[in-house]
């Protein structure tokens, strides 16, 4: 019996890990690029990042599309005369895959009796991920001596700094694919001293203040919020390191605001893997702090409350 209670307690301790098997650091990443608008959660206006969760094929060109910060212009192009027989009109990943096909990013996978295939459901496989995202960089594997083959994109993409190993992942998932994307954006575009930052910048897509604070987010940097009517040195927050001194549901919006993303991530793993807990928590508590922002807004002696400006 005693056994049989230890196989149990242990296969439950796998699920948790299972369930939160992401890193902070890819967790700090996302944040970053949920903040330059070129990552969303699962959930819209949440940052539930599901980064345990794999990526369907148009899935992964749909995060490629957004990440570029093309999501508009790909909108507006109406599917782009759907080169796909695999891809229903008006689907909701038509307009993203159809603009991927115009920018030479993917080819689909077959073409059988005249019509080409995408296999939109077929799970993205990092070596799939790192083609489009090397594509999207300008570096060719369609010419007569390409800089990469779709078979084996690890060695470029190693060289150029997108991935520390050209070992295959086996598990790939969206916390891996935020990883390239991110070192991406400091790499070389191919035939230019520019990096694909530098590209998006001059794009508009953010601007070089709104990526150096990404950097801080991603470095586990976070700003103190400020208050008008505080000393201007805040004193520390006497929230512990990993906040465990009452129900996770019992903190307010202000005292998450003043934890590290360490702390945050502690806090979401009180949950269990109940994500749909944690959001629940996230934007009621958010919600409350921002209703009362708005109620004071101007004070009686006229200061004004900076504190519904402060984006998390």
């Amino acid at each position: 019996m005693l056994r049989r209670i230890i196989t149990l307690i242990l296969a439950l301790s796998m699920l948790s890990v299972c369930a939160l098997a992401y890193t902070p650091e890819q967790y700090n990443v996302a944040d970053a690029l949920y903040e330059l608008d070129l990552f969303r959660g699962r959930t819209a206006n949440t940052k539930n990042f599901a980064l345990d969760d794999g990526l369907s094929r148009d899935e992964g060109v749909t995060l490629l599309v957004r990440m570029l910060g093309k999501e508009k212009e790909a909108q507006a192009g109406g599917g782009y005369g759907n080169p796909f027989h695999d891809v229903p009109k008006g689907e909701w990943s038509e307009s993203y895959v159809g603009y991927a096909k115009l920018q030479g990013f993917t080819d689909g996978v077959a073409v059988r009796d005249g019509k080409n295939y995408f296999a939109p459901d077929r799970a993205v496989d990092d070596k799939t991920f790192l083609t489009l995202v090397l594509r999207a960089m300008d570096y060719e594997d369609k010419i007569a001596k390409p800089q990469f083959t779709w078979e084996n994109p690890y060695d470029l993409a190693q060289k150029i700094g997108l991935i520390s190993t050209n070992k295959a992942d086996k598990d790939f998932t969206r916390g891996d694919a935020v990883m390239i994307f991110w070192h991406a954006l400091d790499a070389k575009l191919n035939g230019s001293s520019k990096t694909l930052a530098d590209r998006l910048v001059e794009q508009k897509v953010f601007t070089r203040a709104q990526l150096n604070s990404a950097r801080d987010i991603a470095a586990g940097i976070v700003p103190e919020p400020e208050f008008p009517d505080e000393p201007s040195t805040p004193s520390t927050p006497s929230t512990p390191s990993t906040p465990s001194d009452k129900a996770n549901t019992a903190y307010t919006y202000k005292e998450y605001l003043s934890w590290t993303p360490a702390q945050r991530q502690a806090h979401m793993e009180t949950f269990n893997g109940d994500y749909e807990a944690y959001f629940a928590w996230y934007n009621t508590a958010k919600a409350a702090y921002d209703a009362a922002q708005k109620d004071n807004t101007i004070t009686g002696d006229g200061n004004i409350d900076l504190g519904d400006f402060i984006k998390p």
